[in-house]
């Protein structure tokens, strides 16, 4: 994305953390990467980042501010813990 923006632009995204429940579970693609097979989201692909992994992302970056949101819900009446990265840089 870094590419992509002009200087001083901004990119927000966010990204499981590797503490999500979902973590590990469905096909394995690459490291830390699974493709859902459940029913909530069939198909889809997340990378499930750590600290490190995030400062290596925006190490071009001239700024970024980094937050982990975490929750509980429920899931095919099972809870089920949450926690993703939330994450916006600049340019």
């Amino acid at each position: 994305m870094y590419k992509y923006l002009r200087p001083g632009g901004l990119f927000f995204f966010t990204c499981p953390t590797r503490q999500d429940a979902k973590y590990g579970n469905g096909e394995k693609v690459r490291v830390n990467t699974y493709r859902s097979l459940n029913s909530v989201h069939p198909g889809d692909i997340h990378y499930f980042a750590n600290e490190d992994d995030i400062a290596c992302f925006l190490r071009d970056f001239t700024g970024y501010r980094v937050e982990r949101e975490e929750h509980f819900w429920e899931n095919n009446n099972v809870m089920q813990f949450s926690s993703n990265w939330h994450i916006l840089a600049k340019k």
